[in-house]
Parts: C-alpha cells; sequence; structure tokens
C-alpha cells in the first residue's frame, strides 16, 4: 500500500499536485506549511503546530504503524497535510482516525477531496472498518460539509465542547465513515 506513493493528481484548476509520505527531511517545509495555515485554524488541531519541538519530533520519528501522514505537493511546496493515526491494539484498533489541513491559497481546488479519496482508500487498505474526523461546528463547517459528501455521517455532537481562539464555545462534531473492502460505496 505504501509503494502506492508518490501519486499524482490534477487539480480543479490543472495543477499537479503529489502525494506522498511525510520524509524526515521534510521540516522546515511542514512549519512553512503550519505557518501559512491561519491560527484560528491552527487552534482545533490537537497540538500546537507552531511548536518547532513537537513538529521535529513528528518528522524524526514516523511510525507508519501508528499515524500514516500524507502531504501533497504543488512543485517544491508542502500545500495539504493528511494524517491517518491509528491503534496497534484494544477495541477501537478497526478505527481510524483522520485530520486534514490545506493550505488556503489551494482551497476550492479539489485538493481536500483529492487527499480524503486517498485517507480512505489507505483506510481500506490497511484493513480498517471505519474513519473517524472530529470537527468544531461553525469554523470548520466546509470541511463538515465535506465529509457529508463522502458519506460521512454524523455520529454525535457534544454541545458547546470546544472553545475558539477567542473564547467562543462551539459543538463538537464526531464523524464517521464506515469502509468497505472495496470501492463499490462510491
Amino acid at each position: 500500500m505504501f509503494e502506492e506513493y508518490p501519486k499524482q493528481v490534477i487539480l480543479k484548476d490543472g495543477q499537479e499536485a503529489i502525494f506522498r509520505l511525510l520524509r524526515t527531511t521534510d521540516f522546515q517545509a511542514l512549519m512553512d506549511f503550519f505557518g501559512r495555515i491561519p491560527e484560528e485554524e491552527r487552534w482545533y488541531a490537537k497540538h500546537d503546530l507552531a511548536d518547532e519541538e513537537l513538529v521535529r519530533s513528528w518528522v524524526d520519528h514516523i511510525d507508519l504503524e501508528r499515524a500514516v501522514p500524507v502531504v501533497a505537493e504543488v512543485g517544491e511546496r508542502l500545500v495539504a497535510q493528511a494524517v491517518l493515526h491509528r491503534r496497534r491494539y484494544g477495541c477501537t484498533s478497526h478505527i481510524g482516525r483522520i485530520r486534514i489541513m490545506v493550505d488556503p491559497q489551494y482551497r476550492g481546488k479539489r485538493l481536500g477531496t483529492w487527499i480524503m479519496f486517498d485517507i480512505i482508500n489507505l483506510g481500506v487498505s490497511l484493513g480498517l472498518e471505519k474513519l473517524e474526523a472530529r470537527f468544531a461546528s461553525g469554523p470548520e463547517d466546509a470541511a463538515i460539509r465535506g465529509c457529508r459528501k463522502l458519506d460521512f455521517y454524523e455520529a454525535a455532537t457534544l454541545p458547546r465542547y470546544v472553545k475558539s481562539l477567542g473564547g467562543e464555545y462551539h459543538d463538537l462534531v464526531v464523524m464517521i465513515k464506515r469502509l468497505h473492502a472495496g470501492w463499490d460505496d462510491f
């Protein structure tokens, strides 16, 4: 499955993007990418994406059994990142957790859709049964709509569960996609 990388996709505007696995040499490119994501959006990530020490540890200790980081490149620039997290053991080892970020300059070009398709296919290849994504209602409504188009469903809503950078409460929406052994659900 990992040998399928790199992969080429053509964006809505005709540009070519290459999907590949994150490399140990990608630290500065990843920091530059995270720096182009508005702080208000980075706030909803699980970790502080401006923390160079943390990002360095991710890049230096890639463990594909735990997390599969896929990046999209246009030229030499990283323009999207997706991570498929999974557990090796336990009652949720059949579920992958995903998080995707797209450079603001590359939104509206179907890059998010393409990388989501790639992560779904990766989940199927890894034998996962479900994918889970979590979003803050309001600030991440575009991502929620995109997931719905790909047959994710709203499994739970936790009212007023997360706070914005400014202290405003938002619902946390948990979305699930059931995976099948093939692409017959598309």
